[in-house]
C-alpha cells in the first residue's frame, strides 16, 4: 500500500496548516484597567477617611446628646453626678487613659481648665465638680452656668489635642 503523493498540479495540495497567533497576555493590562485600579484606590481611601470623620463626629454627637438629656432630666445632686461622669467619660474617650483616669480633685479641675478659656473649673462655677457629686446633702450652685461650662468643655476636649481632634 502506498501513500498518496501530492499532486503538483493541484494547488490545494501545496497549502500549509493555519498558524494561530500567540495567546494574548494579561500583563500588562490595558490603560483602562490601570485607570479603574487608580479610581478604586482613590475611592477606598476617600471612604475610609469619611468613615473616620463620621466616627469622630459620632462620639461628639453622642456626648452632646447625653449632655442635653442630663440637663433636661436631672435636678440638683443627680445633675452634678451625671455631669461629672459625662465629663470623665468624654475625657477618657478623647485622651489616653493613663493621662486622665487617675486625676482627682484639683488636678482634675485643672485638666478640664485646659479646654476652656480662663479657669472656670479651678476658680469658677466648675469647682463644685471636685467634691459636689460625692456629697450627700444638697449643695448650692448655678446649674445653667455649669451645663454651659460643661458643653464648652466637651467641645474643647474634641477640638484640642486628644485622639479625636
Amino acid at each position: 500500500m502506498s501513500t498518496p503523493q501530492a499532486n503538483p498540479s493541484n494547488p490545494l495540495d501545496q497549502l500549509r496548516d493555519i498558524h494561530l497567533p500567540d495567546p494574548i497576555s494579561w500583563w500588562p493590562p490595558a490603560p483602562g484597567w490601570w485607570l479603574l485600579l487608580g479610581l478604586l484606590v482613590i475611592f477606598t481611601l476617600l471612604g475610609w477617611l469619611a468613615y473616620r470623620w463620621y466616627c469622630r463626629g459620632a462620639i461628639k454627637r453622642a456626648a452632646l446628646t447625653e449632655l442635653e438629656r442630663i440637663s433636661n432630666h436631672y435636678k440638683e445632686q443627680a445633675l452634678l453626678q451625671q455631669l461629672s461622669q459625662l465629663l470623665r467619660r468624654v475625657a477618657l474617650a478623647t485622651h489616653p487613659r493613663q493621662q486622665v483616669a487617675g486625676l482627682q480633685n484639683q488636678a482634675w479641675l485643672e485638666f478640664l481648665d485646659r479646654f476652656v478659656t480662663g479657669s472656670p473649673f479651678s476658680d469658677g462655677v466648675g469647682t463644685i465638680l471636685a467634691d459636689g457629686p460625692y456629697q450627700s446633702n444638697d449643695v448650692e450652685y448655678d446649674a445653667t452656668a455649669l451645663i454651659r461650662l460643661s458643653k464648652s468643655c466637651i467641645l474643647g476636649l474634641f477640638k484640642q489635642g486628644g485622639r479625636y481632634a
